[in-house]
């Protein structure tokens, strides 16, 4: 999304799209950035049963005021936790830290991608 604005009556007049617009390509920028993440964990999940892989998920985006979340979730919980954080098991096909590894690796592109989606250019 770009917007470019000359002159204060446009400035004024683009406050309101910029209000929609601006949480809209944060969404969009989240969503692309956690199907990166869960596509690179879905390569490095155990799956000796394939029963774990399975059940992984990404939630719609959470909006609240001026924040947004949306999880990736592996189930049931506890038994995720204890493949995901311990590093002692050795998995045949997979690794531990299947989700948070992905998440550490594109955090910076994920970054720059949302200062990218959005832009606003001002002139008086």
């Amino acid at each position: 999304m770009e917007v470019e604005v000359k002159g204060l009556n446009e400035a004024i007049g683009r406050l309101e799209y910029l209000r929609e617009a601006v949480p809209k390509a944060a969404v969009a920028a989240m969503l692309v950035g956690a199907a990166r993440i869960f596509a690179e964990s879905q390569v490095e999940v155990p799956r000796r049963t394939g029963a774990l892989a399975s059940t992984g998920r990404i939630s719609p985006v959470i909006e609240s005021s001026n924040e947004w979340t949306v999880h990736i979730t592996y189930g049931p919980i506890s038994y995720a936790r204890i493949v995901h954080y311990n590093n002692h098991i050795r998995h045949v096909d997979g690794r531990s830290y299947f989700a948070l590894d992905p998440l550490n690796a594109v955090a910076r592109d994920i970054a720059d991608d949302q200062s990218d989606a959005i832009k606003v250019v001002a002139e008086a």
